[in-house]
């Protein structure tokens, strides 16, 4: 009969462990995800900062790279030649697409995590996050260039400013219209 007591309270004791290991999970969870709000709140304020920037549409562009037999493979980006853009033109409001992102810089950004917010001008709306990835190294086209592809979709036409964050940092904008 004690060993049945003794064995029943070591039951209970561990049983006891593990649900508070278990809650002890959960609230990291519930932590991480209240650190990713305050970062995207923290990210929209620093947006408002930079509305005021100049809503002129961002140029176009070629990019030209070679494929894996050596042909030339171009592609019509819009963005900051040198920095970064993507591939799509003309762009249509309402309809999820799929672009290639391209990266032109200095700084290793591989695995990084990528945000990318829009804001509509003339709009009271808050910023929309359009897109959360990832430059991975075994996505770069060219030596000089790193692409990721990802989905955009803007809900209205008009013109969009997005803010392209980069490892929780802003990194620049570009300035796009979205046609019906």
């Amino acid at each position: 009969m004690k060993k049945a007591f003794i064995f029943l309270g070591i039951f209970l004791l561990l049983s006891g462990l593990s649900a508070c290991t278990l809650n002890e999970g959960e609230q990291d969870k519930q932590y991480q995800q209240s650190k990713e709000i305050e970062n995207t709140e923290i990210i929209k304020e620093d947006i408002k900062n930079h509305s005021g920037d100049s809503w002129e549409l961002s140029p176009t562009f070629e990019h030209t790279v070679k494929d894996i037999n050596g042909e030339d493979i171009s592609y019509k980006i819009i963005g900051k030649e040198g920095r970064i853009g993507f591939t799509k033109s003309p762009i249509i409001a309402n309809k999820r697409e799929k672009v290639i992102w391209f990266y032109w810089g200095n700084v290793n950004i591989y695995n990084k995590p990528v945000k990318i917010f829009a804001l509509k001008k003339d709009s009271e709306a808050e910023p929309i996050e359009v897109f959360s990835g990832m430059f991975y190294k075994d996505a770069q086209v060219g030596p000089g260039s790193v692409n990721m592809p990802s989905n955009l979709e803007f809900p209205s036409e008009g013109i969009w400013k997005l803010f392209i964050y980069i490892d929780k940092k802003f990194y620049e904008n570009i300035v796009i219209e979205a046609k019906d």
